[in-house]
């Protein structure tokens, strides 16, 4: 059974924040508002809508956890993590659709938000 949760940006600390995402509306009239529940602490952030990312039920060659719009180097070079067609994967120059599960030598080495230079090399 796979773990789901997801990270975003706080949207006033810019800070990462991961757990469990929640959209709802407050308050009627009010635009839709997207926030971040970190079970270990309890705290809930509210979080720029366009930062989110689930968690791939995956960890690199480092132990540490892909989420979607992770940037990953393997032979192929480096790609973005996406959903599409029912899992996550990325798409090479030729069109190619990759399931990241079906690599062991996947190196995160950023996310499109933080580190989007590291697509244009």
């Amino acid at each position: 059974m796979r773990i789901i949760k997801f990270r975003a940006k706080a949207a006033y600390s810019n800070d990462w924040v991961y757990g469990n995402f929640i959209h709802s509306k407050r308050f009627e009239g009010c635009s839709n508002e997207f926030r971040i529940h970190e079970q270990e602490t309890g705290i809930e952030s509210d979080v720029l809508e366009e930062t989110l990312g689930q968690f791939t039920g995956l960890h690199d060659k480092n132990g540490k956890e892909i989420y979607e719009g992770d940037i990953v180097r393997l032979a192929e070079g480096v790609h973005p993590i996406r959903f599409m067609r029912g899992c996550f994967g990325f798409r090479v120059k030729s069109g190619q659709r990759y399931d990241v599960g079906t690599f062991c030598n996947v190196e995160v080495l950023g996310n499109i938000h933080d580190n989007p230079e590291l697509l244009t090399n």
